[in-house]
C-alpha cells in the first residue's frame, strides 16, 4: 500500500487547499436541500475529481454526497454506479480517507442497514465529532429508528453548526405529525433559508390545510408541484418524489371538497410521477369508488395490497395502514361489481385481524345483509352501535336494515337512540335526514336537512340531500335552484348529473332527461347507476324498445336492482301486458317493499286486470309508504270511482291534483265523477282541463263532446267530435270510440249539411261491428238522407 500512501503528494491529487475550497462550495449548494441545487453541488464534486481524482478526502466527501443525494430524492442509477465506483477505488487503498467512515455511514443509510450505520458513526464521531453531517446522519439514524426526540436534538444541532436548510428539513420531518404550531415555524425557516424547497412547501401546505387556510394551501401545493412560478423566479423543478407527493396532497384537498374530477386528475398525474405513490394509489381508488368506476377503483387499491414493498411515500400517523384501506375499498368495490362473496370474504379477514375497526365492521355488516344473513348484519350492527356508541353509522346501518325489512316501529326506535346519544353536528343531522327520506317521511327529512345547513352552510352532501327531498316532495323549482347553486361550485360532484335528470323526469321533459343522461354516460361508461336512469327516462320518453334494451343491460349487472324491475314492468304496461307488468311490478315490491312507487303500479297493473280487491290494497300501502306520492291518489280515485265511492274519489282526485298538477288524467277522471252524479256542466269543464292539458287524447275529446251534446251546446259538441275523429282516424289500433264519434257527428249534420252526414254516417257503419246497437238505426238514417 505504500504506492497509496504517496499517491496524496501526486499532482492528480490537487492541491488539498483547492479541494477544501471546492467541498466548501459544494455543501453551500447542499445546505439549500433542493434537488436542483443538490445535483449542482455533486457536479462541482465530479468536476473536481476529473481533475483531482486521486484525492481520497474528495472521493470520501463525494460518496458521502451521493448516497445522501439518493437516499433524499430517490434512486438513480447513475449516481448509484459512481458511488459503486469510488468505493472500489477506495476499498483499494484499504479505505484509509479522511472522512470514509461518515460516507460509509451514508451509503449504509442509503441500503437501509441501520446497524452498519450505527457502527460506522459511531467510529466517524471519534474522527471529527464537529462535522455537521456527522449531525444530519445521526439524526437520520434516529428517524428510521422511530426516535423522534433523538433526531430532533442532532438535527437542531446540525443546524447549529451550519446545516442548512437540509437540517431544518430534517427537523421538520422528526417533529411532523406533532402539534402544527411547533412544525410551522420550522418550515417557514427553511423556505426562508431555501425560498424553492420543494418539500417543506408541501409539508406546510399540508399544515395550513389542517388549520382550515384551504387557499394558502392550495396556493403552497401548486407551486411545490411546478403548476404555478414561485414569485420572480419562474417555477420549481420538482424531482419525481416531490412532485408525486405535492400532487397527492392537491388531490386530496380537492377531494376533501367534493371537487372528485380535479381529485382524480391529480392523483392520476402523481401517479404519473411516482407510479407507487401510495397517497395517490388510495386517492385514484377513492375517487373511482366516488364516480362509480368500480373496476378501476379494484385496479388501484389492488395495486397498493400486491406492491405493498414498493410503496412510496407516507400517510398521516391516524391513518390505517395502506393496505387495510386498500383492501376495504377494494372490497366496496366488489360489493357494486356483485361480487359480495369475495367481498365478504375479505371484509371477515379483516375483521379477524382488526375486531374493533369499525368500518370494517359497518361493511362486513352490508356485505351479510347483501347474502341474505339479516341475523349476521343485525349482530354486527349492533357490536358497532356498542363499540362507537357516538358515532352516528352504527344506528343509521341497523335503521336502513330495519326500514328494508319493513320493521318501521324498530327503525323509528334506533333513530331515537341516535338522538340521545350522538352530538347533532351538520353530518349527523344530515344522516338523520337522508333516514327520513328512507323512511317515507319527506318533510321530515327535509327538516333536517335544512337545520344541517344552518349548522353548516357548505356541506355539500346536505345540499345534495336537500335538493333529492324536494324533488321527491314535489317542490321542483327550490330542487333545482339547490342543485344548481351545488353545481355551480362542484360540478363534479358524484351523483350531481343523475339528480338534475331526475328533475327533468319529474317535470315531464323525459327527452331533455335521457340527453342528459346520454350526455353523462360518454363519461361514465361503466355507470351502472347511470344506465338504469337512462333506461327510466326512456320508459318516460316512450321510448319503449330502447328502454327494454337498456334495462335489460342493467338486470343483466344487477340481478337484483327492483328499480330495473319496475320500469321493465312499466314497458310492459305500456304495451297493454298488464298480467306480464304485473309480474314485474310484483317483484320490485318484494326487492324493496319501502318504495311507494312501486305498489302503486302494483295496483295499477292490477286495476287494469279488473282485480279491485289487490288494487285497493296495494294502493293503500302505497299511500303508507309515501304520503306525498300525488299518482296514488289518482290510482285510489279511479278505483273508488270504479266501486261507486264518487264522492270519496273526488276527494282523492283532487288530493292527486294538489301534490301533482301535472297530473291531467286526474282531470278527465273528476269529468266521470261528476257525470256519474249528474253533474254534466262540471263534468264537461273538467274535460275541457283535461284537453287543454293534453291535446292529442282523442277519446277525451269524444267524452266532452258527448257532455256538450247532452247539455245542448251543439256547436262545442261538433267541434270536440271532430278533433276526436281527427285524432282517432290516425291512430293505430283503430280506437273503439271512434264509430260512435262519426256517428254523433252524422246527428249533428242530418238537418243542416246532410252531405256531410252521409258522409260520417258511411264511415260509422265501416268501423262499427255488425252487432253493433246502433247499427240499423245509422243505416235507416243514411237511407233517408240518400233518398232526398
Amino acid at each position: 500500500f505504500g504506492m497509496f500512501y504517496f499517491e496524496r503528494f501526486f499532482p492528480s491529487a490537487g492541491d488539498p487547499a483547492h479541494i477544501e475550497r471546492v467541498i466548501i462550495q459544494a455543501e453551500e449548494h447542499f445546505a439549500e436541500d433542493t434537488h436542483p441545487e443538490t445535483r449542482k453541488g455533486l457536479r462541482l464534486l465530479a468536476d473536481a475529481r476529473y481533475s483531482s481524482g486521486l484525492n481520497q478526502r474528495l472521493l470520501a466527501r463525494s460518496v458521502l454526497h451521493e448516497a445522501l443525494f439518493q437516499h433524499r430524492f430517490g434512486e438513480n442509477a447513475a449516481s448509484a454506479a459512481r458511488v459503486t465506483h469510488m468505493l472500489s477505488r477506495l476499498q483499494e487503498r484499504g479505505y484509509v480517507a479522511p472522512g470514509i467512515k461518515l460516507a460509509l455511514a451514508a451509503v449504509a443509510l442509503r441500503d437501509g442497514d441501520v446497524p452498519k450505520m450505527a457502527a460506522n458513526l459511531s467510529k466517524a464521531r471519534k474522527e471529527d465529532p464537529g462535522d455537521p453531517y456527522l449531525r444530519l446522519l445521526e439524526g437520520e439514524a434516529a428517524l428510521l429508528e422511530g426516535a423522534k426526540s433523538d433526531a430532533s436534538k442532532a438535527y437542531r444541532a446540525a443546524a447549529e453548526s451550519g446545516g442548512g436548510a437540509r437540517a431544518q428539513w430534517g427537523l421538520a420531518r422528526a417533529v411532523h405529525g406533532e402539534d402544527a404550531e411547533q412544525a410551522k415555524p420550522v418550515l417557514e425557516k427553511i423556505l426562508e433559508l431555501s425560498p424553492r424547497h420543494v418539500e417543506a412547501r408541501t409539508m406546510l401546505a399540508g399544515y395550513r390545510y389542517k388549520l382550515g387556510d384551504e387557499q394558502s394551501a392550495l396556493q403552497l401545493t401548486r407551486e411545490a408541484a411546478g403548476l404555478l412560478p414561485v414569485g420572480d423566479e419562474g417555477r420549481l423543478q420538482p424531482n419525481a418524489q416531490a412532485k408525486a407527493s405535492a400532487l397527492s396532497l392537491l388531490g386530496a384537498i380537492h377531494e376533501a371538497a367534493g371537487r372528485i374530477g380535479r381529485a382524480r386528475d391529480l392523483y392520476e398525474r402523481a401517479l404519473e410521477s411516482d407510479g407507487f405513490r401510495v397517497q395517490a394509489l388510495l386517492g385514484a381508488g377513492r375517487t373511482a369508488l366516488a364516480e362509480r368506476r368500480w373496476h378501476d377503483a379494484r385496479t388501484r387499491f389492488d395495486t397498493v395490497v400486491q406492491s405493498a414493498d414498493e410503496l412510496t411515500g407516507s400517510l398521516p400517523e391516524s391513518d390505517d395502514p395502506p393496505v387495510l384501506q386498500a383492501e376495504l375499498g377494494g372490497a366496496k368495490a366488489l360489493m357494486q361489481l356483485e361480487r359480495v362473496q369475495d367481498a365478504h370474504a375479505t371484509l371477515l379477514r379483516l375483521n379477524q385481524e382488526s375486531p374493533e375497526h369499525a368500518e370494517v365492521l359497518l361493511w362486513l355488516g352490508h356485505a351479510s345483509l347483501q347474502l341474505g344473513e339479516a341475523s349476521a348484519a343485525e349482530d354486527r350492527y349492533r357490536e358497532l352501535v356498542r363499540q362507537t356508541p357516538d358515532s352516528f353509522d352504527g344506528y343509521l346501518a341497523l335503521s336502513q336494515m330495519y326500514f328494508g325489512q319493513d320493521r318501521i316501529d324498530e327503525a323509528g326506535a334506533i333513530l331515537d337512540e341516535a338522538r340521545a346519544h350522538v352530538e347533532q353536528t351538520s353530518v349527523v343531522l344530515r344522516q338523520l335526514g337522508e333516514a327520513e327520506l328512507r323512511r317515507g317521511r319527506i318533510e321530515e327529512g327535509i327538516g333536517e336537512l335544512r337545520r344541517a345547513l344552518q349548522l353548516d352552510r357548505h356541506d355539500k352532501a346536505a345540499q345534495f340531500s336537500l335538493g333529492v327531498a324536494l324533488r321527491r316532495a314535489g317542490q321542483l323549482a327550490e330542487a333545482s335552484q339547490v342543485l344548481t347553486a351545488l353545481a355551480d361550485r362542484h360540478p363534479e360532484y358524484p351523483g350531481l348529473q343523475l339528480e338534475q335528470g331526475r328533475i327533468f323526469e319529474e317535470r315531464g321533459d323525459a327527452p331533455s332527461a335521457v340527453s342528459s343522461y346520454l350526455r353523462a354516460l360518454e363519461d361514465h361508461p361503466d355507470d351502472i347507476d347511470l344506465r338504469l336512469r337512462l333506461g327510466a327516462a326512456q320508459v318516460l320518453a316512450e321510448m319503449y324498445d330502447d328502454a327494454e334494451e337498456t334495462l335489460t343491460q342493467v338486470m343483466q349487472q344487477r340481478a337484483n336492482s327492483a328499480e330495473a324491475e319496475h320500469y321493465l314492468g312499466r314497458v310492459e304496461f305500456e304495451r297493454g301486458k298488464y298480467a306480464v307488468s304485473l309480474r314485474h311490478f310484483t317483484r320490485s315490491t318484494t326487492l324493496d317493499p319501502m318504495r311507494g312507487q312501486y305498489h302503486l303500479y302494483v295496483a295499477r297493473a292490477s286495476l287494469s286486470l279488473n282485480n279491485l280487491g289487490r288494487a285497493l290494497e296495494s294502493i293503500a300501502t302505497s299511500i303508507e309508504r309515501d304520503p306525498m306520492l300525488g299518482d296514488a291518489y289518482w290510482v285510489r280515485g279511479k278505483i273508488r270511482l270504479r266501486t261507486g265511492q264518487v264522492q270519496d274519489a273526488i276527494t282523492d282526485l283532487e288530493k292527486a291534483l294538489e301534490l301533482n298538477p301535472s297530473r291531467i288524467e286526474a282531470y278527465a277522471s273528476m269529468a266521470e265523477c261528476f257525470d256519474q252524479l249528474g253533474q254534466r256542466r262540471k263534468a264537461a269543464e273538467h274535460l275541457e282541463r283535461a284537453v287543454e292539458g293534453d291535446t292529442t287524447r282523442g277519446q277525451w275529446w269524444y267524452k266532452l263532446g258527448r257532455l256538450e251534446r247532452d247539455s245542448g251546446r251543439s256547436e262545442e259538441a261538433t267541434e270536440a267530435l271532430l278533433r276526436a275523429t281527427s285524432i282517432g282516424s290516425q291512430s293505430s289500433p283503430t280506437p273503439p270510440w271512434l264509430a260512435d264519434a262519426y256517428r254523433l257527428l252524422g246527428e249533428a249534420h242530418k238537418r243542416t249539411e246532410p252531405a256531410i252526414a252521409i258522409e260520417h254516417y258511411r264511415r260509422y257503419l265501416e268501423l262499427a261491428p255488425p252487432t253493433a246497437l246502433d247499427r240499423r238505426d245509422v243505416e235507416n238514417q243514411l237511407r233517408l238522407l240518400s233518398g232526398r
